[in-house]
């Protein structure tokens, strides 16, 4: 039988330092082969477990950063729908200070950034939109927010209302 490629050797010794434990080998190695095989049938899923990688080792900010680029950089990719799942998880388990990010549907398939809002100081943990007007539940700040998406690029917040003692502003609709 043929030797297997390059990049499906590379991919398999990496998963198994992850399927062993090693969190922080299987990061610099999926790191590499994103590096080296970009274009890879295999890096989505290389993509998918680093996110993984960091998700174990309890760095929620940059699994959602690596799940987010499986969605971004391979969206036809089936490894999508499970960096999405795995992305709310990593929110739930205590990413926090994110903004809402503005997303084009003009093609359901692709869906494009055009931009994203929210302050610094907020935990965005539920969003409810009606049309240009988008409703923000912060979290733990504890307040929610109304905000005018009128102008995409200029998202604009109309008001602030801060729930007292509530522990946890949790959603919005």
């Amino acid at each position: 039988p043929a030797e297997p490629a390059a990049d499906r050797a590379q991919y398999e010794r990496v998963l198994a330092l992850f399927r062993d434990g090693d969190l922080e080998g299987a990061r610099r190695g999926f790191t590499a082969f994103i590096a080296s095989y970009p274009n890879s049938d295999l890096a989505p899923n290389a993509r998918y477990w680093l996110g993984e990688a960091y998700y174990g080792a309890k760095d929620f900010r940059r699994a959602i950063d690596a799940y987010d680029k499986v969605e971004l950089d391979y969206p036809r990719s089936e490894k999508v729908p499970a960096a999405m799942l795995k992305k709310g998880y990593a929110y739930l388990e205590g990413a926090s200070n994110q903004q809402v990010r503005i997303m084009s549907l003009a093609n359901p398939e692709v869906p494009v950034y055009v931009n994203s809002f929210g302050t610094a100081s907020s935990e965005i943990h539920d969003v409810f939109a009606d049309n240009d007007t988008v409703y923000v539940a912060e979290g733990s700040t504890p307040s929610w927010s109304v905000w005018n998406l009128a102008n995409k690029q200029n998202p604009q917040m109309i008001a602030r209302v801060s729930v007292p003692a509530s522990g946890y502003v949790h959603n919005i609709w």
